[in-house]
């Protein structure tokens, strides 16, 4: 079983999209998969429902008995469970998400990997959400300024852990590459060469099936298999998997 938060600093970079389409590509391979959506908004989970069907927010999860809260997705092996809808009713306290810690982690050993959709930038469940995970990987778009929020994410995921742990960082995925000329596409391979542990090597392309696949309720490999979103996306499932088989672990350092 594990656990695998996955995190932006700022909205707007992919980091649901991600969120869906890595849980999507698990459960594509095999794996018993469990997206839990901890944003307010549902986006992941709304995303996986046609446009024309979705309702405004999906069914919020009851603390006590969060395994009855558990909905069947139309994506096979992938079930999902709407966690922010608890902020949305009443914003939690640190006190109170302690207590659905330990609940939480039953309910995802029923499964092989858990996702973790966190809201962007801070607050309670993003700390909670570093908490209860194994390991954390960021969304970040492929931009100039993209380098100056890795120490910002170092210290924010040592400040949620709250203990001597080493964080466990699976990795950085750049968002919104555009072709090889592009200086998007420039600013990842020069990521990728400076940081050759730390950022993934697959990257995610700027594609309209992305948010077609959103309207349809489908992940990209569902609305085209074929496209470059849905490629990327199947081989960074692959590379996520591969960095679980390592046994020396990923610590990013400030600089």
């Amino acid at each position: 079983m594990r656990i695998i938060d996955i995190y932006s600093i700022k909205g707007g970079v992919g980091k649901t999209a991600s969120s869906m389409n890595l849980a999507g590509e698990l459960a594509a391979l095999g794996k018993r998969v469990l997206l839990a959506d901890l944003d307010p908004l549902g986006a992941s989970i709304l995303g996986l429902m046609p446009a024309k069907t979705r309702a405004s927010k999906p069914e919020t999860a009851k603390p006590g008995a969060l395994a009855a809260s558990v909905q069947v997705s139309s994506v096979p092996n992938l079930s999902t469970i709407y966690l922010g809808g608890i902020a949305a009713e009443k914003f939690p306290d640190e006190s109170t998400l302690a207590g659905l810690g330990p609940e939480f982690r039953e309910l995802a050993g029923h499964y092989d990997v858990t996702v973790l959709d966190s809201p962007p930038a801070g607050g309670p469940w993003v700390r909670w959400g570093m908490k209860v995970s194994h390991s954390v990987a960021a969304i970040v778009q492929s931009e100039p300024l993209a380098f100056r929020i890795l120490p910002q994410l170092l210290e924010q995921i040592r400040e949620a852990r709250g203990d001597s742990v080493t964080p466990y960082v699976e990795g950085l995925l750049l968002t919104m590459v555009g072709t090889s000329n592009d200086l998007t596409a420039r600013i990842a391979a020069y990521a990728q060469k400076r940081y050759p542990k730390a950022v993934f090597r697959t990257t995610i392309p700027r594609d309209p099936v992305i948010p077609e696949a959103n309207y349809y309720g489908q992940t990209a490999s569902g609305q085209n298999p074929d496209s470059p979103a849905a490629l990327a996306y199947k081989a960074w499932a692959a590379e996520v998997m591969e960095r679980w088989a390592r046994t020396d672990k990923l610590v990013l350092e400030n600089g």
